[in-house]
């Protein structure tokens, strides 16, 4: 059935407050604005958010137990490709987690691993004249990169709103080559804490240390901010170099992607 968040709130609240054992993978997040698929007993919730932009589930659960978890499952018909997200941090997961999702179609397909570093870094003397902040005549642009360039499962693929509100805050940076966008650095910061959220660099400007530029001016932009953080999948190489020579690290923390293709084959 479809739920709103409003009605999905206190059910979710209600049910963690009444049971002492909890697997789930939800963590509080403000899900108001979203399309919302539900099935529940009494002893677990199963919801799903439709990703309007990108056509794909995202699946979040809150059982007693991995039994519940599997009654819920075999409710689902759901005819579009769904992922969920498992955080690990220190211990691995139950085999018999990964079991039960197996069983249900799910392969564990990305592992994005968590990066930060506490270091200074030089101070620039102003932003680089190559760089400058995204507008809003961008955000077309941008969402394009983002539907044909970037991996809707594993990378977190942001909606058109989020783009604005991202270029309206000043948090994207760009290069730009004759009216060309050469690539693009999005961050987010907080109070004490900045992430790099994107880095992108168009196919046929690579190779020109474009994203060295781009990282730079990053770390000028937010060198008041002590720490910086980043996920970065745990087999793309060449970007876990780059980050490491910035003084970049990894926390022992993982977020396991796990993904049923269409009709669960």
């Amino acid at each position: 059935m479809e739920i709103s968040y409003n009605e999905l709130k206190p059910k979710l609240i209600d049910f963690r407050n009444n049971n002492r054992s909890l697997i789930t993978n939800y963590i509080y997040q403000d899900l108001s604005e979203q399309k919302i698929v539900f099935f529940y007993n009494e002893n677990g919730l199963l919801f799903f958010i439709h990703d309007e932009d990108y056509d794909f589930y995202k699946m979040y659960f809150m059982v007693s137990s991995l039994n519940e978890l599997d009654t819920l499952l075999n409710q689902v018909k759901l005819n579009k490709c769904i992922t969920l997200e498992l955080i690990k941090k220190n211990e691995t997961f139950s085999c018999d987690l990964k079991e039960l999702l197996a069983k249900n179609s799910f392969k564990d397909t990305f592992v994005l691993k968590r990066m930060s570093t506490l270091a200074r870094y030089k101070q620039l003397n102003n932003l680089n004249e190559v760089i400058q902040y995204c507008s809003l005549e961008d955000v077309e642009l941008l969402k394009r990169i983002f539907k044909n360039k970037f991996n809707k499962y594993s990378d977190r693929l942001p909606s058109k709103e989020e783009i604005q509100t991202a270029v309206k805050s000043k948090s994207i940076i760009k290069l730009f080559n004759n009216e060309e966008l050469m690539g693009f650095l999005w961050f987010l910061n907080k109070t004490s804490v900045s992430e790099l959220k994107y880095l992108f660099i168009d196919e046929k400007y690579r190779g020109q240390n474009l994203s060295k530029v781009l990282v730079d001016q990053y770390l000028h932009l937010t060198n008041d901010i002590k720490k910086k953080q980043l996920w970065v999948l745990s087999d793309n190489k060449k970007a876990i170099s780059l980050y490491k020579k910035y003084g970049y690290s990894f926390e022992d923390l993982e977020d396991i992607i796990f993904v049923r293709s269409e009709k669960g084959s």
